[in-house]
């Protein structure tokens, strides 16, 4: 359930980088969210997080792929408020479908509600140097 729950989410994150539809994006995190990207301070806060994210979709990245790496194996019993964890990997596509970059991500996600998550906790890494 749960891994159903993290491939549809980041499915939607995918999404809404192709929709350039930043407040879309913010709307997939905990209004009390902490992001902390490659090279930039922590971001606290959906809305925090929904101006970087406008930001990203300027820069010119117009796809994304999220793909899990490794699951908390309790996640199938977090109860309500409880968070688990994902790591996974990324890759960001321009609009010609050229990989612009590449890297790592763990995600603290929390269980809003039953079969509702929400991104809580999101740090990511660019493989490029």
């Amino acid at each position: 359930m749960a891994a159903t729950l993290v491939n549809e989410a980041n499915e939607k994150w995918g999404q809404m980088i192709r929709d350039k539809n930043a407040k879309g994006l913010a709307a997939l995190y905990t209004e009390d969210t902490q992001v902390l990207p490659t090279g930039s301070p922590p971001l606290i806060g959906r809305a925090a997080f929904e101006k970087f994210a406008e930001g990203v979709i300027a820069s010119g990245i117009s796809n994304a792929k999220l793909l899990t790496a490794l699951l908390d194996p309790t996640a199938d019993s977090v109860p309500v408020g409880g968070t688990f964890w994902e790591r996974g990997n990324y890759t960001f596509y321009n609009d010609t479908g050229d990989v612009i970059d590449v890297g790592k991500f763990v995600v603290i996600w929390k269980k809003v509600a039953p079969g509702n998550i929400q991104l809580y906790i999101d740090i990511f890494n660019s493989n490029n140097a």
